[in-house]
């Protein structure tokens, strides 16, 4: 059987879960890959998932998982929150499905090789998509070590740091959040692989934020006379580089090493010095990909890397489950002594954006409803080409309504036609400056309720965007109150 009749034509016909970030790199890796083609999008929020296969051109999309998954798609790629990848990678495998879960895979052992064990016993392939592992690059680095270029290896360092706006899921989910857990596994990836899973110990140092997720984690890995550290973090800066040093001299790939285009091997002697470099294509996604449709092809040819991966990938989730456990109770110590501080301020970041969309009259209402425990509200404000302000973060619209396109290209009228969903079936429109301010204006008089307005102004120059946000307080009298 050819490649073409197994995948039913000259495509691996793939099914997406989830429609985050990630997701939308995934679609743009597809473009670079061959023969592999998205055919269907599910997300528990319809209207998520109706809005991505939409601007990704996807015609087949649902919130309904049973139907997804008897769908005419070949693969599944797991692009859902972290504590979903688990349950998500298992109903894809019982539904006789190859599976490319997102990192990390999960956060236990005991999961790790449940899942194994039944792409194993479903003749599938289950694969973590951690894009470094197959780029040219990488392969280069480990190409150079296992020839001996730089002797025996006996430490590695390997960091992988971003400052994370206060937000996003990273610094927001209080169990699967924080640094380690997101940026953890690239890491993990040189040490497991040149050092192997089998290490002595590993202790954890970490700086916590407010919430008790950590901004920063140390991981030490003893093994015997040889050592690693893998250093990630949401909320601190670190050089994102790899050392990785010999007895002979020492590799070094300069940041952003997970993006692998070149590293210097260095020796004793300064002036002896080589420098390699590797092409890096796209968000490199389409390398794990390409990889992935081969093995679905014929695991036989690489069923020794197969089983390396899952090694490491087992691993990998018991390094998580260890640091999650060590640091449940620093966690909650972190946020019951942030807590305990006098004179704390609480601000509903978009309104109640986590029960209700964002940016809108309801999750206004809602969180201003909280009383006086809240010291104030934030909002976000752009101009209409015709120059009224509204509530909207994005500098497009696609985001959180139906229709598409700049804020500063839409009249009012047409902005009023888009409609954002409060995912019950009900829709809204996209509400003004002086509406928010006219529904707020008893709190701030009655609570002491503040507003935060956030004039959106740092991507797109609004002319005028200050006196006509001024005017609008003014209007509402809540200039000095």
């Amino acid at each position: 059987m050819n490649l073409f009749q197994l995948f039913g034509g000259n495509r691996l016909k793939m099914g997406m879960i989830g429609t985050g970030r990630i997701a939308e790199k995934f679609m743009e890796a597809v473009g670079d890959a061959k023969g592999v083609a998205v055919t269907a999008i599910y997300n528990p929020r319809i209207e998520s998932a109706a809005a991505f296969a939409r601007r990704q051109g996807v015609e087949n999309f649902t919130d309904d998982l049973e139907k997804f998954l008897t769908d005419d798609i070949d693969a599944v790629y797991v692009a859902s929150p972290h504590e979903e990848h688990y349950y998500y990678t298992k109903e894809s495998l019982l539904h006789k499905k190859h599976v490319l879960c997102e990192k990390p895979l999960c956060f236990s052992t005991e999961e790790a090789k449940e899942l194994y064990a039944l792409a194993s016993q479903q003749g599938l392939i289950l694969m973590e998509e951690l894009k470094t592992a197959y780029c040219p690059g990488f392969l280069g680095i480990l190409s150079a070590v296992r020839a001996g270029e730089i002797g025996e290896v006996y430490d590695i360092e390997a960091a992988f740091t971003r400052l994370t706006p206060t937000n996003l899921r990273e610094t927001t989910n209080i169990r699967y959040g924080g640094g380690f857990t997101e940026f953890g596994s690239y890491g993990l990836l040189p040490v497991f692989r040149l050092l192997g899973t089998n290490y002595d110990e590993v202790r954890f140092q970490s700086s916590y934020m407010n919430n008790g997720l950590d901004r920063y984690t140390k991981a030490v890995f003893s093994y015997g006379d040889k050592f690693a550290v893998v250093k990630a973090g949401v909320g601190v800066k670190s050089e994102g580089q790899l050392l990785i040093s010999g007895s002979k001299g020492y590799l070094l790939c300069k940041s952003p090493w997970w993006l692998t285009r070149e590293f210097d091997l260095r020796y004793e002697e300064p002036e002896k010095k080589e420098r390699q470099k590797f092409s890096f294509v796209g968000t490199g996604i389409q390398y794990t990909l390409s990889v992935f449709r081969e093995r679905i092809k014929d695991k036989s040819d690489s069923l020794n890397e197969i089983l390396i991966e899952e090694q490491e990938s087992v691993a990998r989730a018991g390094v998580f489950q260890r640091f999650m456990e060590e640091n449940r109770e620093r966690r909650q110590k972190a946020r019951e002594e942030y807590r305990a501080r006098p004179n704390m301020k609480i601000w509903a970041h978009r309104g109640m954006s986590r029960q209700y969309a964002e940016n809108t009259l309801q999750a206004f209402r809602a969180a201003a409803e909280l009383g006086k425990g809240l010291t104030g509200i934030e909002m976000d404000v752009q101009l209409t080409k015709d120059g009224h302000a509204v509530i909207m973060h994005d500098e497009r619209i696609d985001r959180v309504t139906d229709k598409r396109g700049f804020v500063m290209d839409q009249t009012l009228f047409d902005l009023r036609n888009a409609r954002i969903s409060l995912g019950n079936g009900e829709t809204v429109m996209v509400p003004l400056l002086t509406e928010a301010l006219k529904l707020l204006r008893p709190y701030c008089l009655e609570n002491g309720l503040k507003l935060n307005i956030e004039i959106k102004s740092d991507v797109i120059h609004y002319e005028g965007i200050e006196e006509e946000v001024l005017q609008c307080v003014r209007d509402e009298e809540l200039l000095s109150y």
